[in-house]
C-alpha cells in the first residue's frame, strides 16, 4: 500500500524531492503523510484510481526501501524515493555502464557510440543511457544490435516516450527485455504545455 500512497503524493507535489523527503521524515510512512493532508489539499486525487492508471500503462513502481530498488542508487546523496519503470529493472548494478552525450552529435560520433555500446554489450555490460536524440539513442541501438541489456533513464514520466522520435526505440528496448525508468510519475513538462 505504501507505493499507492507515494504515487499520489508524487503527483500532488509534482515530484518535489525535498517536499516529499520532509513529509516522509515527519510522518515516517507515505500512508501517514497522505492521511495527514486535509481533503481540500488532496485536490480530489484518489490513490486507488491513480494506481489503476499506472497498471493500465504497464508501469511498475519500486520504493527506496524495496529489495528490487537498485543498490547503487541507495549510495547517492539524494536517491529517488521511488522509481517508475516499464520492463525489466535489474537490481544488480555491478555490470552497468552509462553512456551519455550530445543530442546534436555528428554521424561519426553516433557511429562511435553505437560501436562502443555494441562491443561493451558483447562483453556482458549493461548499457544505460537517456533515450535522448544523438549519442544516447545510438548507445541504446548498439546494445540492442548486440542483443545486450539496455536501460533508458527518462527525464520525464514513463507515461509517454520523449522525444517522440525515439518512441520506436523505447518499444524495441522493452521488447528486447530492457527497461525504461523514471523518478517521475508522468510527464509534467508536456502537460504544462512544453514542446
Amino acid at each position: 500500500m505504501e507505493a499507492v500512497f507515494y504515487n499520489s503524493l508524487n503527483i500532488l507535489f509534482e515530484g518535489s524531492y525535498f517536499k516529499l523527503k520532509s513529509l516522509k521524515e515527519k510522518f515516517s510512512a507515505w500512508q501517514l503523510v497522505w492521511e495527514s493532508l486535509k481533503p481540500a489539499d488532496k485536490k480530489n486525487l484518489n490513490p486507488e484510481k491513480e494506481w489503476e492508471g499506472l497498471e493500465k500503462l504497464g508501469v511498475n513502481l519500486v520504493l527506496e526501501k524495496d529489495e528490487r530498488y537498485p543498490d547503487l542508487l541507495k549510495e547517492i546523496p539524494h536517491p529517488p524515493h521511488g522509481l517508475y519503470f516499464r520492463g525489466n529493472l535489474k537490481t544488480d548494478c555491478s555490470s552497468n555502464l552509462a553512456i551519455v552525450g550530445t543530442r546534436k552529435a555528428t554521424e561519426s560520433g553516433k557511429s562511435t557510440a553505437r560501436d562502443f555500446a555494441h562491443k561493451l554489450s558483447q562483453s556482458g555490460l549493461n548499457i544505460i543511457s537517456g533515450l535522448a536524440l544523438g549519442i544516447d539513442a545510438s548507445s541504446h541501438e548498439g546494445a540492442l544490435n548486440a542483443k545486450g541489456f539496455t536501460l533508458a533513464v527518462l527525464g520525464n514520466g514513463p507515461d509517454r516516450f520523449y522525444p517522440t522520435q525515439n518512441e520506436g526505440l523505447a518499444k524495441k528496448i522493452l521488447a528486447a527485455g530492457g527497461a525504461v525508468v523514471s523518478e517521475y510519475v508522468k510527464d509534467m513538462y508536456l502537460e504544462s504545455g512544453g514542446e
